[in-house]
């Protein structure tokens, strides 16, 4: 089974837990307000604003909270108590505990390499106890996800490299060397890929076969890297919505483009707005059912505009997801 259908299947258990929408309500409370309450005590929109900005599921919400004097010298924060913050801080101890579950097997491999794979490595947020209280993610369903997770073929591209070619290259440079190599596929946007990766991968540059081998194996661990932060990504949604949102004929006005380059998938779409795609955000997950062809995709970008024919349109930047959550899928075929 696809790693994608056993996502879905960990996602159908969390949303049956009874510890759901305690969850939900309080991020329902920190990222919306009714009419009657804006701009009172009570309206704790801001925060929800703050920690969208960050993408790093419920670990945002804490990073506002821990970082509050900072932010406080350029705009308000509201106020979440020492409960909200057990809450936070319980959700995203058991999600970091299921990545780590799912790294495991790089601990004999490339132990070296842990940090550099972790989604959550880099942010400054020590939780100073584990916490067990509320459980969503219970041990059989970590251990067995994690056996899943194993076997996809991210990170079984990674697992395939030999000891002398990971200690080829010092692993303490890897995690800012897969930030580079992220952020360069970023601004590249979905329709594009990075001009240096053409040269890796098309010209063949590369100074020697050693090279050749690190340079593969980066690109792997940051594959299995970007899969894994994708079940971050589906897990939190769970604690948003019932379901994604969809885009389809109904509200698909135009797919501006459909590219197929040497990262992967990426669409740009005109929707035309509704209530549901309203609550949408960058870095968000997204159903794009075109003619029945189903596919994921992770929204990298988003802009609304006005014209008097159409009235409001929304635009969208997809990445396409494959069946196995990776969104650099083209980095693997190319390896």
């Amino acid at each position: 089974m696809p790693l994608l259908e056993n996502t879905f299947e960990l996602c159908k258990k969390i949303s049956k837990s009874p510890f759901r929408d305690s969850i939900k309500s309080l991020l329902k409370s920190l990222n919306t307000v009714s009419g009657n309450d804006i701009n009172t005590p009570k309206d704790r929109s801001q925060f929800g604003y703050l920690a969208r900005q960050t993408n790093a599921q419920f670990l945002s919400y804490l990073l506002v909270d821990s970082n509050r004097s900072q932010i406080e010298q350029l705009m308000p924060v509201p106020i979440i108590n020492a409960e909200e913050k057990r809450i936070l801080e319980n959700a995203h101890q058991q999600i970091l505990n299921l990545n780590l579950a799912c790294l495991e097997p790089l601990k004999v491999f490339a132990n070296e390499y842990l940090d550099a794979a972790n989604p959550y490595f880099g942010f400054l947020y020590p939780i100073q106890e584990k916490i067990t209280e509320n459980p969503f993610l219970s041990p059989a369903d970590i251990q067995a996800f994690s056996k899943v997770f194993a076997l996809s073929e991210p990170m079984q591209r990674v697992l395939k490299f030999q000891p002398q070619v990971i200690n080829s290259y010092p692993a303490n440079n890897a995690p800012t060397l897969m930030k580079v190599l992220r952020e360069k596929i970023m601004q590249a946007g979905v329709d594009k890929s990075p001009q240096d990766f053409h040269q890796i991968f098309l010209l063949q540059k590369r100074i020697d076969s050693n090279q050749d081998a690190v340079l593969k194996f980066i690109y792997s661990l940051l594959c299995a890297k970007a899969t894994l932060d994708i079940v971050n990504r589906f897990i939190f949604q769970v604690f948003i919505s019932d379901q994604l949102v969809t885009v389809n004929e109904n509200n698909i006005i135009r797919i501006i483009t459909e590219s197929h380059t040497l990262t992967g998938t990426g669409f740009i779409i005109d929707c035309q707005p509704d209530e549901k795609l309203s609550f949408v955000n960058e870095g968000h997950l997204i159903l794009k059912n075109d003619a029945g062809n189903k596919q994921y995709c992770l929204i990298e970008g988003m802009n609304i505009s006005y014209s008097h024919k159409l009235g409001s349109v929304q635009r969208l930047f997809l990445r396409l997801v494959d069946k196995n959550l990776n969104p650099y899928y083209g980095l693997l075929q190319r390896l």
